[in-house]
Formats: C-alpha cells, structure tokens, sequence
C-alpha cells in the first residue's frame, strides 16, 4: 500500500561489573530505512563507557551494531549475540578510537506488545502502530577491545527490543516519544523501562491522535525473573524529560522531522542502588497547526 510504510529497530542497554571492579555501561541499536519518519536514512548508534572511557558514535551505513539472530520472529529463548565493531569517538577528546565487543547472550523473550493497536489480536503487522518485542538477558557475558586494551565481563544485565513499524506516510500522523531503559545489574538485576508516545502534530487533529498514544501507545514495565511486572516495582526515580537524573553524555540523530538526544543517565531506585541506561528526548520546533 503506496500511502504506508514499514520499518524496524533493535535497541539494547547492558550494565555490569566484572572481577577488577571495571564496570560497563552499554548503549547499542540499529534502525532500518524510515525508522522512525518515512525517509529517514538507516543508522546505528552506541554510547559506551568502560573503566571510565566514554565513547560515542552515530553511523548512517548500518554495520557498526549487529544483533544474530534476527528477532524479528523470535518467540521464546534463544541464544544470540550482539557485535559493536568499528571506529567511535572519545567524548571529551573527540579522537577516533576503533571498537570491537562482543556479547553472547541467553535471551528470554516477553509478550509483543501492539502499541497503538490494541486491538490487533492477530498480530497483523502492516496496521498502522508499533508491533514491540522486549527481550531480557538469562545469561549475558562479554568481551570489549578499545584500541589495545581489552576488558572481560563476565556477568552482564541487559534488555534487548526489536520493534516493527506501520505507519502512514502522512507527516500528521508522524509521531515522538520520551524513552527510558535503566539497568540496574547484578545481584539484585532487573531494568525499568517506561515510554510516552505524542503525536508530533498541534491543533484538534494532533490533540487528539496524542490523546490515543498516550493511552495506548506507552508503557511502565519492570523486566525481572524472565517475566514483565506492570509499574515501577523497585521505586526507581525517573529520567523521564523533565526529570532530574544525572546525565553521563550524550549524542545526537538528525532525523527528517526532529533532533533526536540519545544520553546515557545515572539515577537511583527506592534502596538507593545506582541504575543506569538510556534516555530518548525529541526535540522540534514549536508548531501551531498541523505539520505540511
């Protein structure tokens, strides 16, 4: 259908520390063409910092993240493996470093959720909204080189989405959302996560499509034990748009309709144990009618 379109994305945050005490903070995905606006280029993104080395990186040539196997039909436990391999870019120096991770993973596969299409009880994938797919990490270990230097962990926590697409081509119906996944790793290991969808549009046509992805287009989850409890079970403080978390760094997408912050945040939950993970904000220019 000419006035649709179709796209994916696999994200994933990782946390952990290994025998030395060095800890991982782990930021990774790659989106396909049209992700999220119709003719938006392909890009892979990654934020990492380990043993106090903070790398960023934003590719439009997909190939810096690789996920195997593609999730995209997985239903139930697998055993896959993330790779980050290629040049990245200190934060504070800005020098070009070359990167090469690998994560072996167990994942546990959760109910796909039908955000903005509740009522897709078939599991259709070309009607409009998002088809969402959280994973979480049975077993997670990894091996992470930055230039010579080379780290081993052995006991990671990390989520893991693939996320299908429908939407129509229409720039009214285009759509934001403010995101976060927090880790907090082992012994006690779990990750929060929690979404808002709005519309990208103003005036009656905006205001109301917002007022249905609010209520069925969002999420509060916490991933724990294999399974997806509703809410914020371990009272974790938010890092949602207005929240004050602290934020590590960050990088930026220029997308066809919006400046998209990908940051890597620190916050706490309710036994003051640090969490941390991966903060989305949209950011567009102010509008007073419908988008043309």
């Amino acid at each position: 259908m000419c006035f649709l379109y179709q796209s994916e994305y696999v994200d994933s945050v990782f946390a952990g520390i290994n025998r030395d005490g060095v800890r991982l903070d782990l930021i990774a995905g790659t989106h396909h063409k049209d992700f999220p606006y119709y003719g938006d280029e392909p890009w892979d993104n990654i934020l990492l910092s380990v043993d106090s080395r903070r790398i960023q990186q934003t590719v439009r040539v997909p190939g810096l993240v690789r996920f195997n196997p593609y999730l995209g039909t997985i239903d139930g436990t697998c055993d896959a493996r993330l790779t980050v391999k290629g040049p990245a870019i200190f934060v504070d120096s800005h020098r070009q470093i070359d990167v090469d991770l690998q994560i072996d993973m167990t994942l546990v596969s959760l109910p796909a959720r039908q955000e903005a299409k509740r009522y897709n009880f078939l599991d259709i994938r070309k009607i409009p909204g998002l088809r969402w797919h959280p994973f979480v990490t049975e077993r997670a270990q990894g091996a992470v080189g930055i230039g010579k230097q080379q780290w081993l962990f052995e006991n990671l926590t990390g989520q893991v989405e693939h996320g299908q697409q429908s939407n129509l081509r229409a720039k009214n119906f285009a759509y934001y959302y403010d995101y976060q996944a927090l880790v907090r790793p082992s012994p006690t290991a779990y990750v929060y996560v929690c979404f808002k969808t709005h519309a990208l549009s103003s005036g009656l046509f905006g205001r109301a499509l917002d007022r249905y992805l609010v209520r069925y287009a969002s999420e509060e989850l916490t991933l724990t034990n294999g399974l997806a409890v509703q809410g914020n079970q371990y009272a974790v403080q938010s890092c949602g748009r207005e929240d004050n978390c602290a934020v590590l760094f960050e990088n930026q997408v220029e997308l066809k309709l919006a400046t998209l912050r990908r940051q890597l945040v620190a916050t706490r939950d309710g036994e003051s144990a640090t969490l941390t993970g991966l903060r989305e904000i949209y950011e567009t220019l102010p509008r007073r009618g419908p988008l043309t």
